[in-house]
């Protein structure tokens, strides 16, 4: 049975305090409340935190589907761009809207109508996913060897494979547009869109091996997209002035002593607020009195 409940907290930032609450109810829903204020979004938030994690799930993220990969690539976006993820969820409620219409062979008028939307809504975040790309790859180049993760070659996959990559946005929503008309038909036999922002896929290279990180070991997978997470941190307080909290689930439960060196030096050097989680405490020995220890038994958290 859900229950209602609420958390609330007050945050330390570099202009001041600020106190944020969320919680949620049968009646009501969910709320978040910000300084005593309804928020209307949880982008609201992003004037004050920035957050970046990794799940052991998160593990086969490089050999899983696209879906996976581009929805990892459009998180780190949305902590540079804030308004990212709501061109995301618009563009998806617009496609959901466009192939019902085909399905239903809805008026083309309002076909159209809602392909324009789409396309507004795919130049808004092709041309995010480009530039968050470009400066992380430049950061990457930049810290190469500041530890002991392999350094990644970033790109995504073409919008249109036979032709050149679109240089703005008007290009690109007139190329769309014309594309979706031309192949309704196409979209309607198949019952879904068959090409758009929604297809593209984030791909990595390990550098120095000059292999597809699907194609690596699950230790060197491990340690690209950790260091992809690193390299996403710097560049999130390099550009935003606000250092990212962390959230790193096992983490180091399959790291080797020398990986877990690095990561907890470069934690150290970023000066953010990190929390990570583990099983075995022997693997956090080393980071001495530069964390503090909890452990949680019964339903209770201690200070261990």
């Amino acid at each position: 049975m859900v229950k209602d409940w609420a958390v609330a907290l007050t945050l330390e930032t570099p202009t001041g305090a600020v106190d944020i609450g969320t919680g949620a109810s049968i009646e009501g829903g969910r709320r978040l409340r910000v300084n005593g204020a309804n928020a209307k979004s949880m982008q609201e938030l992003s004037a004050y935190i920035r957050l970046l994690w990794l799940t052991p799930d998160m593990d086969a993220l490089f050999r899983g589907a696209s879906t996976d990969r581009r929805r990892f690539f459009d998180r780190l976006v949305t902590t540079l761009i804030p308004d990212h993820n709501f061109a995301i969820s618009s563009y998806d409620k617009a496609m959901r809207q466009r192939n019902k219409l085909l399905s239903e062979n809805g008026d083309n008028a309002w076909l159209s109508a809602i392909e324009a939307q789409m396309a507004q809504f795919s130049a808004a975040i092709y041309f995010a996913r480009l530039d968050c790309l470009g400066h992380l790859q430049r950061l990457v180049n930049e810290s190469v060897d500041e530890n002991a993760f392999p350094a990644s070659n970033l790109s995504l996959s073409a919008l249109f494979a036979d032709q050149e990559p679109p240089t703005s946005s008007t290009i690109l929503e007139t190329k769309l547009i014309k594309y979706w008309q031309d192949t309704r038909a196409l979209d309607r036999a198949a019952g879904r869109t068959l090409l758009g922002i929604h297809k593209i896929d984030f791909n990595v290279i390990h550098r120095q091996k000059n292999i597809p990180a699907a194609l690596c070991s699950t230790g060197e997978q491990k340690a690209l997209l950790i260091g992809l997470i690193l390299a996403h941190a710097r560049l999130v307080k390099k550009m935003t002035n606000i250092t990212p909290i962390l959230l790193l689930d096992e983490i180091s439960a399959h790291l080797d002593p020398q990986r877990r060196e690095a990561l907890y030096d470069s934690l150290d050097r970023l000066k953010a607020q990190c929390w990570m989680s583990g099983t075995d405490m022997m693997l956090f020995e080393s980071l001495k009195d530069k964390a503090q220890k909890y452990q949680i038994e019964n339903h209770q958290i201690m200070l261990f």
